[in-house]
């Protein structure tokens, strides 16, 4: 397993490591190399029990997480030490809890079944806070940079997993630790080298010759963009169509007209 050194990295002043979208998209594309290296080349979903189980080596549980009102629904936890955690037992129907053995990842019942996508979403954003954020959870000799102290697990609301964040502002640290998770688990999810071939495959089959698509061109583009090759990936990775659709616009596939004029004016092309 490849080890996150978040020494390398530059740091806030209480300690938290900074991370742009293209060093987490580096980080986990050296992770597929060593993880699933057919995945660069051959899009598939990767599923995110086998990668929590057999490559991070941690614990997947699954539990009736407990939650105190449907707002602020728990989908799933990042356990770095041996915690107790609130869980709701369905046979006494009460409250209760259970002792979490350290290095666990736990996802609420509510993702098993026919809820693949949430259910990938969930796991693999809650790997990424394993990967990640251990140095902020776990007690380390050179930890002295840490003007705080943060409870030993992160249980993450349906929100703050469901939504990319695109538009929300990140102003605290657990914003930013949350934005780091969901962007480690789309960049492992939907690597950009095999969600290329996958999207330039479909672009192929409806007549697109370009490599890039402007998704408001017209209606028919624009249905043929967040419809029809957005179900079509879905299809392929097994993760969410906002995902998906995030994806596609970080890597270039996708564009706007503004957009496309925009580029073009700056290379000094026609349009």
């Amino acid at each position: 397993m490849i080890h996150f050194d978040h020494t390398q990295y530059r740091h806030t002043k209480t300690g938290e490591v900074i991370l742009s979208y293209d060093e987490i998209e580096e980080f986990t594309e050296q992770i597929l190399k060593e993880y699933k290296p057919e995945a660069l080349t051959t899009p598939q979903a990767l599923d995110c029990d086998d990668f929590i189980e057999g490559y991070l080596g941690a614990i997947v549980d699954y539990q009736d997480i407990y939650t105190r009102t449907a707002e602020e629904t728990i989908l799933g936890c990042a356990i770095f030490s041996e915690q107790p955690l609130a869980v709701f037992d369905r046979e006494r129907m009460c409250k209760s809890e259970i002792l979490c053995a350290p290095k666990t990842v736990v996802l609420d019942n509510s993702l098993l079944g026919k809820r693949q996508v949430q259910h990938n979403c969930t796991g693999f954003h809650e790997g990424g806070h394993l990967v990640i954020h251990p140095y902020l959870y776990l007690p380390y000799e050179h930890q002295q940079t840490l003007h705080f102290y943060l409870e030993q697990n992160i249980c993450c609301r349906r929100s703050g997993i469901e939504t990319m964040n695109v538009n929300m502002p990140l102003v605290t640290a657990e914003q930013w630790r949350e934005w780091q998770a969901t962007t480690f688990a789309v960049t492992l999810a939907l690597n950009r080298h095999s969600l290329k071939i996958a999207t330039l495959d479909l672009f192929r089959k409806h007549g697109i010759w370009s490599d890039q698509l402007i998704t408001d061109e017209d209606d028919e583009k624009r249905y043929l963009a967040y419809h029809t090759i957005l179900e079509d990936l879905h299809n392929i990775f097994d993760m969410s169509k906002e995902a998906i659709r995030y994806r596609l616009e970080k890597v270039g596939l996708y564009t706007t007209q503004k957009k496309f004029d925009w580029n073009n004016a700056q290379l000094g092309l026609p349009f």
